[in-house]
């Protein structure tokens, strides 16, 4: 999604993105017999790219650097590339290739792999050759995303509630614009994408009264905004507050709520992939912004 008007994508980041650059700069895959190294430069969400056979509007990007450890060329056959993906145990074929170029005596080369957003792992089966020798030799690339296993899910204490000296723009017309440039797909609610709807009322509670409590600790309207996230918990739709902000419209005092959210699941739980934004004065509750994916 790049604006309210899109309202087309969602989900994101199941970690810190320190714990991210921590992990993928730990995989460094170096040998002494092998001519060839590789290793993860970064593992990033990615919006709306063509994986496997349609237009994904989530999916990982993962950054990989190839390099050649010899004093002679390396060549790569791409018609044989095998690339594939792990998800559920099983694994499926990416039906991509030719992500290599020709690597000169301790050169390197980084390319994106990109992977659908269930994937659990991935590797990529390349075929190769020392200087004018044939395409005889393999390389296999393979590796599990580093966001399984890596981290527990967030705990209801890793939301924010912090106060903003930028005050919400006095024209509607544009406000939900700005709600939506400035709190959708940010590190403060990505970070809570391993959510489900599973227990979402139990999560929901227990997510407020962090909210509540952090807000009283910085002497903020915690009653008010108490106030607040009940009537949003009256919404039937899975839902989860993982931020709140206090910002100003036209001197008075506003919460803005961001709040994961989710349609009803047919079968297992599903992750809560959306994202919604409330603005409401404090006083009043009145909302006076709001903007939502869908």
């Amino acid at each position: 999604m790049n604006g309210p008007r899109k309202f087309q994508q969602m989900k994101i980041w199941h970690f810190s993105v320190a714990l991210i650059l921590l992990l993928c700069v730990s995989c460094v895959h170096v040998s002494s017999t092998s001519p060839l190294a590789w290793k993860v430069i970064d593992v990033r969400p990615h919006q709306n790219y063509w994986v496997v056979d349609h237009i994904d509007p989530n999916c990982w990007c993962v950054d990989i650097e190839v390099t050649n450890q010899t004093t002679r060329g390396v060549a790569f056959d791409w018609n044989r590339d095998e690339t594939a993906f792990q998800a559920d145990g099983r694994w499926d074929s990416l039906h991509i290739g030719g992500l290599m170029n020709y690597l000169g005596p301790g050169e390197s080369w980084t390319f994106p792999l990109y992977l659908p957003e269930r994937a659990e792992a991935y590797r990529y089966l390349m075929y190769y050759k020392l200087g004018s020798s044939t395409y005889d030799r393999q390389f296999l690339i393979e590796a599990k995303l580093p966001r399984y296993g890596a981290a527990e899910k967030p705990t209801p204490d890793a939301t924010v509630v912090k106060v903003l000296e930028t005050p919400l723009p006095r024209a509607e017309d544009v406000r939900s614009e700005f709600l939506w440039d400035n709190f959708a797909n940010k590190p403060d609610e990505q970070k809570f994408s391993s959510y489900t709807t599973d227990h979402w009322k139990d999560n929901y509670v227990a997510f407020a009264k962090v909210l509540v409590q952090k807000a009283y600790d910085q002497k903020l309207d915690s009653e008010s905004l108490s106030r607040a996230l009940a009537l949003l918990g009256s919404d039937s739709l899975p839902q989860l507050p993982v931020g709140v902000y206090q910002m100003t419209l036209e001197g008075e005092l506003v919460w803005i709520v961001t709040v994961k959210w989710e349609f009803w699941p047919k079968g297992k739980p599903s992750e809560l992939s959306h994202i919604r934004i409330f603005a409401f004065d404090q006083k009043t509750l009145k909302q006076v912004g709001f903007v939502t994916c869908r």
